[in-house]
């Protein structure tokens, strides 16, 4: 049976009303963007899971970190 489920990540805000950029914030030793990336690979596999990040220019996506 294929999984047809997939995830997009979106870890690029400016952070304007936070003072500051909260994908970068760590909590328990790790970055909140781990946090969440590791919650939804346990659950959809890596593969098919796409971060996108602050340094990712033109809507080119990360893929597979």
């Amino acid at each position: 049976m294929l999984n047809n489920t997939y995830a997009i990540i979106l870890a690029a805000g400016k952070g304007t009303c936070f003072h500051g950029q909260k994908q970068f914030l760590e909590f328990h030793g790790k970055k909140l963007w781990e946090h969440l990336y590791e919650t939804v690979s346990s659950v959809i596999p890596k593969s098919q899971t796409v971060v996108v990040g602050v340094d990712v220019m033109g809507g080119k996506l990360v893929v597979n970190l």
